[in-house]
């Protein structure tokens, strides 16, 4: 036996050592693990004769690696993965490094980039004539499509992943899960909490703890804009519950952003404001430009009914910026009306219509969504309010389309 082909062998050897323990790893593989996989990738991708095991620690690791919160410094090794794949015809696994590198790009709010990759990954898993693996990216096209407010998209993508795997419960599940964002998005509250209840109970029967937490944090979301506040809390601290046995930080931080809005609106602002603080560390670390958004704009109500204003001005125009730069306008426009209503508290009354109008010049862009009445009335009720108490004698009606 030759010098390569024992340093052939040895590599297998520790390929299938190091999957075992990862498989052994319900969720969140042990850093010793974790690097030991790692490091036996970075030589097993360049050895022919491991790549049957290589491809199967490859495809057990990546969802758990996203888990974990590794994002760019993981990327990499699925982009070797992927180009490997391609190099012996490898097309399942090469569809799923691909659909993994979308969501890990969706993650990071990175928009374009996902939905390349998970396109590439269904035409991929068309070619394999893998229809799970199609239903799956389809179902992950429709999540990338409700974040960017394209809803009808999302719908479809939806309806074409469960048309296409019928007797597959887990595409299923997550097909209700989007659909109930689908609802969220579209401010229909009560179908939500329903399509969130049935994801619920498929990811129960399934055994999935992960996404069943998700979907009882979901469930508190939407009970909280129906004002069901003591109902919302109560899910919501529970799936905080669930999150923290299971290590998942990442939408721990979530759970506990919304905790925060329901405590907000039950009139505890100093509990809620420690919460968004805690989140908004967590989605820097991550690298997610879209929660951090979000969770500046809830610090900056938070701040507002704390009354520090100047720092809720600033909460403001930082998420303003972020959606801006995300292309996400009707959530740049709410962010404006915040630093409107932020100005106007802290009795800079021009500052304050100058914003306002910036906002309303934007409606028009956002016609015809769910929330372009409700930004409507809020920003012409707030300009005005900065009207009367300016002096000024310029108010305008809820009439502009």
């Amino acid at each position: 036996m030759n010098s390569q082909t024992l340093f052939n062998n040895y590599i297998i050897a520790g390929v299938e050592a190091s999957l075992a323990r990862v498989r052994a790893a319900e969720y969140v593989v042990p850093e010793a693990d974790r690097q030991q996989a790692w490091q036996i990738l970075s030589f097993a991708l360049k050895v022919d004769e491991a790549w049957p095991v290589t491809r199967e620690l490859l495809l057990e690791l990546a969802p758990k690696m996203e888990m974990a919160g590794f994002r760019e410094e993981w990327i990499p090794y699925l982009e070797q993965g992927l180009y490997y794949a391609k190099c012996v015809g490898d097309g399942q696994v090469a569809a799923g490094c691909e659909l993994q590198m979308g969501i890990l790009y969706r993650l990071m709010s990175q928009y374009e980039e996902a939905h390349q990759l998970i396109q590439a990954s269904v035409v991929q898993f068309v070619k394999q004539n893998h229809a799970v693996g199609q239903a799956n990216a389809l179902n992950e096209l429709a999540w990338l499509a409700h974040l960017q407010h394209h809803y009808a998209a999302a719908e479809k993508y939806v309806e074409q992943a469960i048309a296409l795997s019928t007797s597959d419960q887990q595409v299923l599940a997550n097909a209700r899960r989007i659909q109930g964002m689908i609802a969220i998005g579209n401010r229909q509250w009560t179908e939500a909490v329903d399509l969130h209840h049935q994801a619920l109970t498929l990811f129960q029967q399934l055994d999935d703890k992960r996404k069943s937490a998700w979907s009882i944090q979901n469930i508190g979301y939407a009970l909280n804009e129906l004002g069901r506040l003591d109902e919302a809390e109560s899910y919501l601290r529970q799936a905080i519950e669930r999150l923290q046995m299971l290590n998942d930080s990442y939408h721990l931080a979530i759970a506990k952003m919304n905790l925060a809005n329901v405590l907000v609106n039950q009139g505890n602002a100093t509990p809620a404001h420690e919460l968004f603080v805690a989140a908004q560390q967590v989605f820097e670390t991550h690298g997610d430009r879209l929660n951090q958004a979000r969770v500046q704009t809830n610090l900056g109500i938070v701040l507002l009914d704390l009354q520090v204003y100047s720092d809720s001005q600033a909460r403001f125009r930082i998420a303003a910026r972020l959606y801006e730069d995300l292309g996400d306008q009707i959530w740049h426009i709410n962010a404006l009306d915040g630093l409107v209503m932020a100005l106007t508290s802290n009795r800079q009354y021009s500052d304050a219509i100058e914003i306002a109008d910036k906002g309303l010049a934007l409606l028009p862009n956002i016609y015809g969504t769910a929330y372009y009445e409700n930004l409507l009335g809020k920003l012409t009720n707030h300009r005005n309010e900065a009207v009367r108490h300016g002096g000024h004698n310029c108010t305008i009606s809820c009439d502009l389309h």
